[in-house]
């Protein structure tokens, strides 16, 4: 191993360990004395002083900064000097960014949140903090919440960017961070559009210096769409620029996605001498960074079969990884850890580590993060339409005011016409509603026992649901916890097997035999998700539907369009969760007996009512085929709800409308029958 590769380990290792705790002492002396006299006597400048001074000994001690930050932000507070509270809170949070504690630093963002109301510049202290308040999620691996805080802040910049620099710069790094999370979710092509409106914008404020980041997020990205040639010249250009503003984090970031994207084209060898030039940077380089980057190290070496470095970088950047929260990256680490111990043989520390990745694997791979961004930037961009849309209807209406003022008068004389008619019709109704008094009396009788029956039948049903469910999430968890454990590890014996005897890679049954066991890996996994109701309760009605449809699509013929429209977040769980089984009877019988090769599912919800639209291209099904389709207990569930069921047929295809007229108890302030599950 290189003498300068041993030199960047023991250095990680001592920034890992605190050493930088040790010079806090030095930091604090060193800076210029603070101020003896009362706190009254504080002035601004006074306090502004104490905040750039913290700001100064961050660059080379952090961890001392921390407490002088903490000192100036109080006085300030002390002062009501709101802009300088904002500032001091703002800078500690970055701070606290810089040395991993992203859980402190989303409290001191949220504190500068609150306080940039009160400052002289408060929509582009606003846009500040929500953007990096996203940021300190991005590091924490929350993408979804990292994306609602970035298009938060888009809005807020982009209705006050005219004729405003700050804003508009801030509407620079928003769209640049909301790239680098559209990224990691794998939305390449959204990811390309916000960092392409960050560079237009850019290009028309000139701030060169915001290249550096800018062009490392586009190399990035266009590495991950398998364009190095491209990813390359904006991963050269965003190095030019971070040494030409003598950015040493941007520097980092440069020479790490270089060698990234050697790595992808099979160049290890060349990938670590860029790794060995990032390594060597001095200053404060961010935890989150510094796991990539080890990561990456162990990765190259990995290809060029050096075991033993290999372990090393993995298990530095394993416990930077643990300590800041990192868990994508911890996640590929214990995934190569369990090949490469796997490889040397280590069979129990393989599965140790395969254990670890396993568990990680949700969290890391989760599709219900990409569907809840893609919400956001639904919302967002139909947001951004809305505001064109309703400028064009300011201009609409001034020419419909001019034509009121002309119409006026016919207005007046109609409206004569129209009371009198009102008054006729009001003594009709009245003499019609004595008529209809008497016999509404009647009915109401009839109704009662109508009624008292019907709820015998409701909460009959609904202790069928409940057994039902409660059946359905122990099978859930016996197929995830048992079987989905001991497939994970009969894959790892397979793989080890497969190093010991390299010849097997040549054999085809052999791959077709590990390439059923992923499959069978895939589709337990599918079924234990779609069997417990877990992902319905947190995500809502829509985004379960959606879900199903995407997995229903998979390895078959049938393409589903799916669509919602309004609000469903009031609805209370178990009414979601009868309408979510009967849409999933209804597309199971379209897979199973329509022949379809298209579907369409529509979800719309507006004040107190609800309703489904279920149509495919299928060859359609004859009336005395429905006891076989189970329509007949699908009736009763849709009758439990208080609903309607429609259904045509023809040799085109089939069409399912229901409705449903919602009362209090199906809205969140009902009782839950998920609730009563126990899993």
């Amino acid at each position: 191993m290189a003498m300068g590769n041993i030199i960047h380990i023991i250095f990680l290792l001592l920034m890992m360990h605190g050493y930088v705790h040790g010079q806090q002492q030095t930091a604090i002396s060193s800076v210029v004395s603070l101020p003896t006299e009362e706190i009254g006597t504080y002035s601004p400048n006074d306090n502004y002083r104490l905040i750039m001074e913290a700001t100064d000994v961050s660059v080379r001690d952090p961890y001392g900064a921390v407490p002088l930050m903490e000192h100036a932000t109080r006085i300030s507070l002390q002062q009501h000097d709101y802009n300088n509270a904002f500032q001091g809170y703002f800078s500690l949070a970055a701070i606290q960014t810089s040395i991993g504690d992203y859980k402190s630093a989303e409290v001191s963002y949220r504190k500068a949140l609150y306080f940039s109301y009160k400052t002289d510049k408060p929509v582009a202290n606003l846009c500040r903090a929500l953007n990096n308040l996203g940021n300190t999620y991005i590091f924490q691996c929350d993408y979804t919440r990292a994306s609602k805080y970035y298009f938060r802040a888009a809005e807020l910049a982009a209705r006050n960017t005219a004729n405003n620099m700050e804003t508009a710069d801030q509407l620079i790094r928003i769209y640049n961070n909301l790239g680098a999370a559209l990224m990691q979710l794998d939305r390449y092509q959204a990811a390309i559009y916000y960092l392409n409106r960050s560079d237009s914008l850019n290009k028309i404020i000139r701030s060169e210096e915001r290249f550096s980041v800018l062009y490392s997020n586009k190399a990035a990205v266009y590495n991950k769409l398998h364009m190095p040639d491209n990813a390359w010249q904006y991963a050269q250009l965003s190095l030019d620029f971070a040494r030409r503003y003598h950015k040493f984090h941007d520097e980092f970031s440069a020479l790490i996605n270089m060698a990234t994207i050697l790595i992808s084209t099979g160049e290890p060898a060349r990938a670590i001498r860029y790794m060995d030039t990032a390594f060597a940077i001095k200053g404060n380089i961010f935890p989150y960074y510094r796991a990539e980057a080890l990561y990456l190290a162990g990765q190259a070496y990995y290809m060029l079969n050096d075991v033993d470095n290999a372990e090393k970088y993995f298990l530095l950047g394993k416990q930077i990884a643990q300590n800041t929260n990192a868990t994508n990256y911890l996640f590929r680490i214990h995934q190569q850890l369990a090949l490469l111990y796997a490889r040397s043989r280590k069979f129990e520390q393989a599965f140790d580590h395969m254990q670890t990745a396993y568990v990680l694997n949700d969290s890391v791979l989760n599709k219900e993060k990409t569907e809840a961004v893609n919400l956001l930037e639904v919302k967002y961009r139909t947001a951004e339409k809305d505001k064109e849309l309703a400028q064009k209807q300011l201009q609409i209406k001034s020419q419909e005011r001019h034509l009121e003022q002309k119409n006026l008068w016919i207005y007046t004389t109609t409206g004569g016409v129209l009371v009198l008619a009102v008054l006729l019709a009001a003594l009709y109704k009245n003499y019609q509603h004595k008529q209809r008094l008497q016999e509404h009396r009647i009915r109401i009788l009839q109704q009662r026992q109508e009624l008292l029956h019907r709820e015998q039948e409701i909460n009959t049903l609904k202790a069928m649901m409940l057994g039902g469910e409660q059946e359905r999430t122990r099978i859930s968890q016996d197929l995830h916890d048992g079987v989905g454990s001991t497939l994970a590890a009969v894959k790892m014996n397979f793989t080890a097997v497969q190093n010991d005897y390299p010849q097997l890679a040549q054999d085809d049954k052999f791959s077709e035999a590990m390439s059923r066991l992923d499959d069978m890996y895939y589709e337990l996994r599918q079924a234990s998700h779609n069997l417990t109701p877990e992902f319905l309760l947190r995500h809502g009605l829509p985004d379960a539907v959606s879900l199903y449809c995407e997995q229903i699509q998979k390895g078959r013929k049938l393409s589903i369009t799916f669509q919602s429209y309004g609000s469903f977040s009031e609805l209370s769980t178990d009414f979601s969760l009868t309408v979510y089984r009967i849409i999933q009877e209804l597309v199971h019988n379209i897979v199973k007996h329509a022949h379809a090769t298209q579907a369409l599912l529509q979800l719309y919800h507006h004040d107190h009512l609800l309703s489904v639209n279920i149509e495919d291209n299928g060859i359609g099904f004859r009336p005395e085929d429905a006891k076989g389709l189970g329509l007949t207990n699908l009736q009763r569930r849709v009758n439990s709800l208080n609903g309607r069921l429609q259904l045509e047929s023809s040799e085109k295809g089939s069409s399912f409308f229901l409705e449903f007229d919602l009362d209090e108890t199906q809205y969140t302030r009902g009782t839950s029958l998920v609730n009563q599950i126990k899993p």
